[in-house]
């Protein structure tokens, strides 16, 4: 009897910590904060930017913030095989009661490498305020984003193979035993708006997507930025032999018509960006209305490619997903 306690333990521990589909799981690897209170996580991030000054990080990450990640969510580094190689990601949901159901947020990061990858302030600033409205948000930092050991963690491809990380992020989550697969919805920011255009033309299962300054054309990108073609040359295969055909295959402006018709998209872009050109999104605007696909644009007078206050975006994001959700 002791013995099939212990082994039945031992199963309950194992499916708390990983969670499967077919051969592949994925794992909880740690929690998101290595800090043990609030002023140890602004002293510290303090000290790796000693020229600016700490009150500027308490303004813009809140004690209310951290303590509500810290106490009314749950937050966990993840991994998980595709290919064959390992990637890593992030989970972070409400502490609810076992069998209850969570619309879901599949986030797509932007940058590439530790450029924009997610760490402890960056999750708190942009994914806190989607799991604190009641959503299983879970993101990809995508394949080698650590530049490190290619044949285990793999290589970015900014728009290639690494493409499957989500795909199999989604096919994953779906087994999570709090997600609701009937209400899954897509967020990109930046480079992965171009990411969340190249999975949605092939599912069916985003209920609606949102974008935040996304790449809808890079070689028109090239125009506006052309130190950018530093980093497409680095990443991706072929450029030099196929540069076009590459750029185009990641670029939603030439195949629109594949997205699918009945997935609304929430377009957001500061009018005075300074990475990706506001033209990005008002030409692709431009091409749903051709088409009659469902979208909202709000364009943000004054504002950046990064944000300087998100409230009012989120706001708008979170009731886009609410708005098109299924309530059955």
């Amino acid at each position: 009897m002791k013995e099939m306690f212990i082994i039945f333990m031992c199963l309950l521990m194992s499916s708390a910590n990983s969670f499967a589909s077919g051969n592949s799981a994925i794992q909880l690897s740690h929690g998101c904060s290595p800090f043990e209170s609030y002023d140890e996580f602004i002293d510290k991030i303090g000290k790796r930017n000693p020229l600016i000054p700490n009150f500027l990080f308490k303004r813009k990450f809140s004690e209310d913030s951290y303590i509500n990640t810290v106490e009314k969510l749950k937050c966990n580094i993840i991994k998980y095989n595709v290919d064959g190689i390992e990637v890593q990601g992030v989970l972070i949901m409400p502490k609810v009661k076992p069998g209850t159901k969570l619309p879901v947020i599949v986030y797509n990061r932007g940058g590439n490498g530790t450029f924009g990858a997610l760490v402890f302030p960056s999750i708190l600033e942009n994914l806190t305020p989607l799991a604190l409205d009641g959503f299983l948000v879970i993101a990809s930092q995508y394949r080698g984003h650590m530049r490190t050991e290619p044949e285990k963690y793999g290589i970015d491809e900014f728009g290639g193979k690494d493409v499957n990380d989500v795909h199999v992020l989604i096919d994953l989550v779906k087994k999570h035993p709090n997600a609701d697969i009937n209400n899954i919805f897509m967020y990109g920011v930046s480079r992965g708006g171009m990411m969340s255009y190249m999975v949605a033309r092939e599912r069916t299962d985003i209920k609606a997507m949102a974008v935040h300054a996304g790449n809808t054309n890079l070689i028109l990108d090239l125009e506006n930025r052309p130190e950018m073609e530093a980093v497409y040359e680095a990443l991706i295969p072929n450029y030099q032999s196929e540069k076009f055909t590459e750029l185009k295959k990641r670029s939603v402006m030439y195949w629109v018509e594949k997205l699918p018709k009945d997935m609304p998209i929430l377009l957001h872009h500061g009018d005075e960006d300074d990475r990706v050109h506001v033209s990005n999104t008002r030409q692709f605007a431009e091409k749903l209305v051709e088409l009659n696909h469902p979208h909202k644009v709000t364009l943000f007078e004054g504002e950046k490619h990064v944000f300087s206050d998100k409230s009012e975006a989120y706001r708008e994001i979170l009731n886009w997903f609410r708005t098109n959700s299924n309530k059955t």
